[in-house]
């Protein structure tokens, strides 16, 4: 039995801190602590894995604004997608005027989509608003929004400021219906800028085992038919957002293995998408005590031509080389000549695929990035299925 790390107790305390100011010189202010479900009940580390509805992400705060006042209020969201393949999210805001919305997120190559509904009590009935939302890249948005009697077209480029500081700068135009006879508030143009600072304090980062105790560990990977695959650059990335189109495309990959994998009897951990909130320190210290249950860490990543290694190549396995997974994922696109050690995933027993030139996949029509998504999907499936395969032979032959 390898040695199990020692995983920090010290929490993180998130406080979103949001001020607003319009060119109508209005402002608003959000202070709220932000609460994770199962998280904040004490619960043990896979009790996320274990409840169907969870993570669910909790606000409590006040807001308000020049016109307003201050009042308290709670949001609700669920991280995780709901109702089966509909995969949606539902939304929920209590607060001086309640707010009730469901979202449907889905990507077209390297673009993402969002759709979302909602409903907002107000003294005039109940308006209803639908939201289209196109994301091209991690700093510009394009959002449409239909109301009950106006159409608003929003345009969103967001910023880091800092690790922990985020700023959104919005320019909109509101466009009443022809036969709508009720006027529209405010100017017809507008812009706003948004700036959100996250406090808190960080978990601290444990140091990892000796190489050897991942390497022991790994001889029972695919024993427990458990693994964890994650796209690149989703867990606490800051500034880190990969070449240009890699974080999609790791995605569009990742969603590919999962089927897969699921459908031949795995167990797919997925933090990325049901532990979104999770710091990069916090899933260092999951991965590490991951792979020393024997259970595998697989990160997909890519990178444009301008990343070459020594020896030319952009696609290849970062990883400690005497685990048998890694060289099974090896078999077709080799190692990476890079230093795994100065890695924090490969550091602590996982691996890092780079599996597919970034460059290239810009170019694609969308039909060819579904087939070269289903394709490295299937490559990596088979040296996964191979590995297991092999680990139960030596379990029968011990």
């Amino acid at each position: 039995m390898s040695p199990q790390p020692s995983i920090s107790k010290k929490q993180i305390h998130k406080w979103k801190v949001q001020t607003m100011l319009t060119t109508g010189f209005a402002s608003e202010l959000k202070v709220g602590r932000i609460f994770l479900l199962p998280d904040c009940l004490g619960l043990g580390e896979d009790a996320r894995w274990r409840w169907k509805w969870i993570p669910i992400s909790m606000l409590l705060g006040i807001k308000g604004g020049t016109s307003t006042g201050l009042y308290p209020y709670v949001r609700l969201k669920s991280l995780t997608p709901a109702f089966g393949k509909l995969a949606l999210q539902p939304i929920m805001e209590i607060s001086a005027i309640p707010v009730i919305g469901i979202c449907k997120k889905f990507s077209v190559g390297p673009n993402m989509f969002a759709i979302r509904a909602s409903l907002k009590a107000g003294t005039e009935g109940v308006p209803w608003t639908l939201q289209l939302t196109w994301k091209s890249s991690e700093r510009d948005m394009l959002q449409t929004k239909v109301a009950s009697y106006m159409t608003v077209l929003e345009y969103l480029q967001r910023c880091a400021l800092s690790r922990t500081c985020k700023a959104v700068f919005r320019a909109a135009v509101k466009m009443p219906f022809l036969h709508s006879h009720r006027p529209v508030c405010g100017d017809t143009s507008s812009g706003s800028v948004h700036i959100t600072q996250y406090l808190g304090l960080r978990a601290s980062r444990d140091k990892p085992l000796p190489t050897i105790a991942y390497l022991k560990a790994s001889e029972r990977f695919g024993q427990s038919k458990t693994i964890t695959i994650c796209p690149g650059h989703f867990i606490d990335p800051g500034n880190e957002s990969g070449a240009p189109g890699e974080r999609e495309f790791n995605l569009e990959i990742v969603n590919v293995l999962e089927k897969d994998l699921s459908a031949n009897g795995w167990r797919v951990l997925r933090p990325d998408r049901d532990a979104p909130n999770l710091s990069w320190e916090e899933y260092l210290n999951w991965v590490s005590k991951q792979t020393c249950s024997g259970h595998p860490v697989v990160e997909i990543h890519g990178q444009g031509s301008s990343a070459m290694d020594s020896k030319g190549s952009v696609v290849g396995v970062i990883g400690d080389p005497y685990i048998m997974l890694n060289r099974e994922l090896a078999r077709n696109i080799g190692f990476l000549n890079i230093d795994w050690k100065e890695l924090g995933v490969p550091r602590r027993g996982g691996v890092i695929v780079e599996s597919f030139n970034a460059d290239e996949i810009l170019q694609m029509a969308p039909s060819q990035r579904v087939q070269a998504a289903r394709y490295i999907g299937g490559q990596l499936m088979d040296s996964i299925q191979r590995i297991s395969s092999k680990t139960d032979a030596k379990k029968i032959g011990d």
